[in-house]
């Protein structure tokens, strides 16, 4: 996935490189802070099914409406 995405950068115009990168911020920032709570609730003894799961969702969430957000700009 990692080289599909560099090979997609590496094809498209600078202002559709620039709002692609903004999603991809904005997801890498969501999915962070999402680790941050899951992994602060685990020392706090709670534990979720499918943590993992919830975290990547997370981010691919924030990558979406980040760069549906950029893009309206």
């Amino acid at each position: 996935m990692l080289r599909a995405v560099v090979r997609h950068l590496g094809r498209i115009d600078d202002y559709q490189r620039q709002l692609v990168l903004r999603g991809l911020s904005v997801g890498f920032g969501t999915a962070m802070i999402a680790s941050i709570t899951a992994g602060f609730a685990m020392i706090a003894g709670l534990t979720w099914i499918g943590t993992p799961w919830v975290i990547y969702g997370a981010g691919m969430l924030g990558w979406a409406i980040g760069q549906s957000i950029a893009s309206r700009r």
